[in-house]
């Protein structure tokens, strides 16, 4: 994908494509929250015990169901589906509903948001037809396509090869199943195990215009899917594999760009998804972990994980989830490329 410069347009810097937000509930039913941008996309984690509340324009504002990380079923919003999450958005705001899972009187939240360009189009590069809403320049998609329980092919919309995807059955209970740049291996959000050999990609590496699904009933099956696709893209997002080092002096991930958002999973074995973000930790040492695979609330006593730097990040932690002498997977997405940051 194209590098991100802020001397382009405004909608494309990395702080009008992505944002990592913090916020108190106030259980209001028509609660507007200022934004940087139109979202299309929202990942929402109460800070306690509540689940993820996953959901985006595909899946519809003002829809009372929504996904959540850690299980393979659908939820229904809250009450029957009397209250809604999302209920609308502009391009300085979002309104979100009185379900507790968003904005519970009180409540401490963060929600990352993806700017796609508040457009949805038909995508016919693959045998699959799919329907995305695409930012190429950003190296970020989101889309839905139906399968046929056949090696198929669907088009991502991202003109560039995706080195992370998440894709998601939606049409009955299903794992979250991720590829992370090896097309005969997946791991799954959900499970938190390591990586699995199967028939999810058919053995295929993703192309600049598409990514290959195989018989497999998390990618391929005759059913509904969503996906979600990221590009490294210069300057605003980077996903690869780093080997811990087993140190409080640890591994140094360089990304090019200050970090807003850090997935990582040790990918030799089974241990949770964790994410940090900029929002909760502003400055560093990073200490604010969610637990993807999980409804559990945030830790901010348990780990100092690593130091967002402007130009990558650094593990602080001695600790098999994070920096062991094991091989892991991360997802980064940026606030801000490395040269137009100031030194730190």
């Amino acid at each position: 994908a194209d590098a991100i410069d802020p001397a382009q347009t405004d909608d494309n810097y990395p702080q009008k494509l992505f944002q990592a937000l913090t916020y108190t509930g106030n259980g209001s039913n028509s609660r507007e929250i200022t934004t940087k941008f139109n979202p299309d996309a929202f990942w929402f984690k109460q800070l306690t015990t509540r689940q993820w509340f996953i959901t985006s324009k595909k899946r519809g504002i003002g829809a009372t169901t929504y996904y959540d990380w850690f299980q393979g079923t659908d939820h229904d919003g809250y009450q029957g589906g009397s209250y809604k999450g999302v209920i609308s958005t502009t391009s300085t705001s979002m309104t979100i509903g009185a379900v507790d899972y968003v904005n519970a009187n009180n409540g401490s939240y963060v929600v990352s948001l993806f700017n796609y360009g508040n457009t949805e189009s038909t995508n016919n590069d693959g045998n699959l037809e799919s329907t995305i809403y695409a930012n190429a320049g950003a190296g970020m998609s989101h889309g839905s396509y139906t399968g046929t329980g056949a090696t198929k092919t669907v088009g991502h919309g991202l003109g560039a090869v995706p080195s992370f995807i998440i894709t998601r059955k939606t049409s009955a209970n299903s794992n979250w199943a991720v590829y992370y740049g090896d097309n005969t291996d997946a791991l799954l959000i959900n499970s938190g195990a390591g990586t699995t050999d199967n028939n999810f990609w058919a053995d295929t590496t993703p192309s600049s215009s598409v990514f290959t699904v195989g018989n497999h009933a998390d990618t391929g099956a005759a059913a509904s899917y969503i996906f979600w696709a990221f590009a490294n893209t210069e300057g605003f997002i980077k996903s690869d594999i780093f080997t811990g080092n087993s140190s409080t002096d640890g591994a140094y991930i360089y990304l090019g760009f200050k970090p807003s958002l850090l997935i990582i999973k040790r990918a030799t074995g089974s241990e949770s998804w964790f994410m940090m973000d900029d929002a909760r930790d502003p400055t560093n040492v990073v200490e604010g972990v969610l637990q993807m695979n999980g409804s559990n609330g945030e830790s901010r006593t348990d780990y100092d994980v690593c130091d967002f730097l402007s130009n990558g990040f650094k593990m602080r932690i001695n600790n098999v989830g994070f920096n062991a002498t094991e091989t892991y997977v991360y997802l980064a997405i940026g606030s801000n490329p490395f040269k137009y940051s100031l030194a730190q």
